[in-house]
């Protein structure tokens, strides 16, 4: 009997094979699975963007991996490989299903939770129920994280990610991105080689600074085609940071949700019945 193969199997394939075509020189944890997505995003219609995977995905605490049972993605030795170089592609099926499944399990919830909290309040799909994902711009899980990567190491992930994300924007649906933080904004800007334009927030003026929003509409993001135009909704303000006011954070998710819900129409399974 053939092994079902997961539609974004060969979006991993391509995660798994562009270290081997480029030259790459960042720290990343070799065992870890790459994770281009999280959640559903074969069926997503929203993806909220970041940098990277966090090493928290596949470490405790101690930085010691993950044990059994507290897993949330594939590794090495869950796939019973040596190195991702014997994976083939029930191997890279089996990597984007449990990316797929990542919801559903023992999700970093820590992270995440901000952002259902936006899209519970827009209604336009959540991570939860699979109208929503994550997806990141380099899937690799690095032993420091963004922030304390050198200029180099950011630009070799970055260079090597492209490839990967050029196919799962190929392979997906998505009709709004996400973008929570200036971080998230300068990662897609570097990637695209595009300068996406902005508005200043005084609503969310800061003590660490001025506000800023992003509100436009790309069919394409530079060198990378997209399946279909996206509305791309951002903030400078990352919602995890304890740096920014409560009223802040909360003028920023009710902005959110109003935008998503106005530039989204209510899918036909989650509209209400009249």
């Amino acid at each position: 009997m053939a092994h079902w193969l997961h539609p974004l199997t060969h979006v991993i394939a391509e995660a798994v094979s562009s270290p081997r075509h480029q030259q790459w020189g960042f720290p990343r944890i070799e065992w870890a699975c790459p994770v281009p997505f999280f959640g559903r995003a074969e069926r997503a219609r929203i993806a909220s963007v970041g940098l990277n995977p966090s090493d928290k995905e596949f470490l405790d605490g101690h930085s010691r991996p993950l044990r059994e049972g507290e897993q949330r993605l594939a590794t090495l030795c869950s796939l019973g490989l040596q190195d991702w170089n014997a994976a083939g592609q029930e191997e890279c099926s089996d990597v984007a299903q449990a990316c797929s499944g990542y919801f559903g399990l023992n999700a970093y919830w820590r992270w995440f939770r901000p952002l259902e909290s936006i899209l519970d309040d827009a209604g336009r799909g959540t991570f939860r129920d699979g109208g929503a994902c994550h997806i990141d711009l380099a899937p690799w899980a690095t032993h420091r994280p963004w922030g304390k990567l050198t200029d180099i190491e950011q630009d070799a992930l970055v260079k090597c990610g492209e490839p990967v994300l050029k196919a799962l924007f190929e392979s997906t649906q998505f009709e709004v991105l996400l973008l929570n933080g200036a971080s998230a904004v300068k990662g897609l800007q570097r990637v695209a080689g595009v300068e996406l334009p902005f508005e200043f927030a005084t609503d969310w003026d800061d003590r660490v600074g001025r506000g800023k929003r992003w509100s436009l509409r790309r069919d394409s993001l530079g060198r990378i085609e997209l399946a279909r135009p996206v509305t791309i909704l951002g903030w400078n303000w990352n919602l995890q940071s304890s740096r920014i006011a409560s009223t802040t954070r909360e003028s920023i998710y009710a902005w959110a949700a109003s935008r998503l819900s106005d530039v989204l129409p209510e899918h036909p399974a989650t509209a209400p019945q009249r």
